[in-house]
């Protein structure tokens, strides 16, 4: 277990699943993620909230007006038909209440209203009050496009959409968190071996030292050991530098204190060996938010068509309003004798010379949602060939581990052999003792290398089909 205590840790080990729950949390990848995904949650929410109703208070505390106003005579008289001005002067207030309610499947508008103003007009002394108690409005668009409905089928797949790529982009951070983890690994196997092979060198120019004292070696060789334990020494610095800059790469990855020295632990458990394709696929083509994408790219198309098509014909809008209202000078009237107050208006627009530009833009939005359509269609196949193509590649990496850690064992006891002989005097061949080393090393780095690509695709494949083979299920991130 990882325990996070303050900046006096001493050398902690972490395994690959820890460091990649520490950089899901934590690192500025998945908190990026977390932000964008709650950024489309909450326009999704602002989406749904369209289909409540709305009421709004209108207040105008006051409003005054003087100014010269132009009016035409009768055309009776001296005067008649003539334009003459006279000064007005007036003071209102008014308050009301609007509540409205979108009819989406109708393209419609429903609303209710209710109003009270006072006007006084100060050049006359004349005081009147305005009282509308209800007042309701029907508002139908007829044969125009109808924005709500294509929205119902918009939102919820972007909302969708944006569900998946939160996971998709934290199962990418897990992903860079293996080939990065990997990178440490091979550093911390590349010194440990440079540290044994230096140990090894020291030991063989001492042992050569001996012999040559004794007069069964020469100078020569003795010098060639040198060498090779000077070269072993600088092998040794190599490492240490380059396991401190993949470190510090790590650790940032992570957001972990860069002078945490943290010890990292060969994943050689396997969670799953072998991966059906076909389930692979189904999976990918259900979860993946890049199939939604495309998805979405083509229904925005299809929501252009509409669009220019609903251009080229008759547009319409029909209005109904009814309510009661009344005017009187005394405020307690206003409620007396109400008035019935209606109103309904139909009316239409359409082209008739436009050049039939109407008709290209609709034939062009066509045939691009065609075009659209056919891509994304062929879009789906080639990533589905890539997911199966990956799965393939990975079911045959538990028989390539399974050859690279015999091979790795096989070239340690071979190194183990020679060097005893070596230093028994069965041999004195130093090429053997070279080659040996250079095979364990070149078997260890085989084994390594295998590894990381087993761990890369399974996390690859992870992200792709946003599924936890282990587990079985897919895969959730809870965002606070």
């Amino acid at each position: 277990m990882l325990f996070i205590t303050g900046a006096a840790w001493a050398q902690q080990q972490l395994n690959l699943e820890q460091a990649i729950a520490l950089a899901q949390e934590q690192s500025q990848d998945a908190i990026d993620a977390r932000f964008m995904y709650q950024s489309e949650a909450w326009e999704y929410e602002k989406y749904q909230l369209t289909f409540l109703p709305t009421a709004n208070l209108n207040f105008t505390p006051v409003r005054y007006n003087r100014s010269l106003q132009q009016t035409t005579l009768p055309s009776f008289g001296e005067l008649g038909g003539g334009v003459t001005f006279f000064e007005q002067e007036n003071i209102s207030t008014s308050v009301g209440v609007d509540i409205a309610q979108q009819i989406a499947p109708l393209n419609a508008e429903l609303s209710l209203n209710t109003s009270f103003a006072r006007w006084n007009d100060l050049e006359r002394n004349n005081l009147i009050y305005y009282n509308t108690p209800v007042n309701l409005r029907y508002s139908q668009k007829l044969f125009q496009f109808n924005a709500y409905r294509w929205d119902r089928k918009l939102k919820p797949l972007q909302y969708r959409r944006a569900s998946k790529a939160l996971v998709e982009q934290l199962e990418t951070v897990a992903v860079n968190v293996a080939n990065s983890y990997f990178d440490v690994v091979s550093a911390q196997i590349e010194l440990e071996r440079a540290t044994e092979q230096l140990a090894n060198a020291d030991t063989l120019f001492r042992v050569e030292q001996q012999r040559m004292r004794l007069g069964t070696s020469q100078p020569e060789k003795v010098r060639s050991f040198e060498i090779d334990m000077i070269n072993a020494e600088l092998s040794q610095v190599e490492a240490e530098a380059k396991l401190a800059e993949v470190s510090m790469n790590f650790k940032e990855m992570l957001q972990l204190d860069l002078d945490q020295s943290v010890k990292l632990m060969v994943p050689e458990e396997l969670p799953v060996k072998q991966i059906d394709a076909q389930m692979a696929v189904e999976l990918f083509e259900r979860n993946s938010p890049e199939v939604l994408r495309l998805e979405e790219d083509a229904l925005n198309a299809s929501i252009e068509a509409a669009q220019a098509k609903a251009r080229t014909g008759v547009n319409g809008e029909a209005n109904i309003n009814v309510g009661l209202s009344e005017a009187d000078p005394e405020l307690t009237n206003i409620y007396r004798d109400l008035q019935n107050q209606q109103g309904v208006t139909v009316s239409f627009s359409m082209p008739i010379l436009d050049w039939q530009r109407a008709k290209k833009d609709y034939r062009l939005a066509k045939v691009k949602e065609e075009t659209t359509q056919s891509r994304s269609a062929r879009r789906k196949k080639q990533l589905a060939l890539d997911v199966r193509r990956q799965v393939d590649q990975f079911n045959i990496q538990v028989r390539r581990l399974e050859i690279a850690k015999k091979q790795m064992q096989l070239a340690d006891l071979n190194y183990e052999y020679t060097m005893k002989r070596y230093m028994m005097g069965s041999i004195t061949d130093v090429l053997q003792v070279k080659n040996a080393s250079s095979e364990q090393q070149r078997s260890w780095s085989q084994y390594i290398n295998v590894l990381r690509s087993y761990w890369s695709q399974y996390y690859s494949l992870r992200q792709q089909t946003l599924y936890d083979f282990d587990k079985g299920e897919g895969i959730q991130y809870i965002v606070n």
